[in-house]
């Protein structure tokens, strides 16, 4: 199920376009999923594209270059 969250980049390489503390709020499809892109629907109509996730846990994620902490808005049903 879609889901509005906000997602935040709390450790990672150094990075000119995102750094630290960048945060992205709009829709997702798909749950973080290793091995998979993490994709996010922002309300501008920007697609926050990440590289892939090598590890979720709880309430983060980690791609290849950053972690990101992920916390929920709204869920559709």
């Amino acid at each position: 199920m879609p889901r509005k969250v906000a997602i935040e980049r709390i450790d990672g390489i150094e990075h000119p376009k995102v750094p630290l503390g960048a945060t992205h709020e709009g829709w997702e499809v798909l749950h973080p999923t290793e091995g998979e892109r993490y994709f996010l629907f922002k309300d501008n109509g920007a697609i926050f594209r990440s590289s892939r996730v090598v590890r979720v846990l709880g309430e983060t994620f980690q791609t290849r270059n950053s972690v990101y902490s992920l916390r929920v808005i709204e869920e559709m049903e």
